[in-house]
């Protein structure tokens, strides 16, 4: 038993008595209960039974998930968009468990901390693209920008990629791309 959402509350079937109970995935003592799925029973305390919450495939289990994703950008080909906008940039990453998230464009060769210059919706399959270009349509100037990632599961627990803001040496490795003019 994690909790107890309500205990001598008198129910009856005719005319029926209605309860809406809710939970907030903490425990009787108000800790944020464990990662796992949880079911609810309820206890008919005159009939001597208990019964799951359930429907016709069986009982409604309630997930309890707390660890954010951990998104990666794991290459971005080509590494060198030679003119924004005629040609975009392929980003491939995992950690994304399925679940829409968004891409966020940064520029790193200004001086000072990188600036997101752009986001816009990643595709859930692994993989989407960056046609080059910043807000508007306006093609992305030349520099050098970093890929990022962000995405929020089911239980609203958000991961971003890179984890850490400016970025560790190495940790952001093919993530990067490049407009050069030529």
């Amino acid at each position: 038993v994690v909790d107890t959402l309500a205990s001598g509350v008198p129910m009856r079937a005719s005319p029926p008595v209605r309860r809406v109970f809710r939970w907030n995935g903490r425990t009787s003592s108000g800790t944020i209960a464990p990662d796992g799925t949880d079911s609810i029973r309820v206890s008919l305390i005159h009939q001597g039974r208990s019964v799951l919450i359930s429907d016709n495939a069986g009982a409604l289990p309630v997930t309890v998930e707390t660890v954010p994703p951990h998104p990666k950008v794991t290459g971005v080909t080509p590494h060198l968009i030679p003119r924004a906008g005629a040609s975009g940039a392929t980003i491939r990453y995992t950690g994304n468990h399925g679940v829409a998230g968004r891409i966020l464009v940064y520029r790193t060769d200004l001086p000072g901390p990188p600036r997101l210059v752009k986001s816009f919706p990643a595709r859930r399959g692994g993989t989407t693209a960056w046609d080059g270009t910043l807000a508007h349509g306006v093609p992305a100037p030349q520099g050098t920008y970093l890929i990022g990632l962000k995405v929020t599961d089911k239980a609203c627990n958000t991961g971003v990629f890179p984890a850490e803001f400016p970025p560790v040496a190495g940790s952001t490795a093919h993530a990067g791309v490049t407009v050069p003019y030529l």
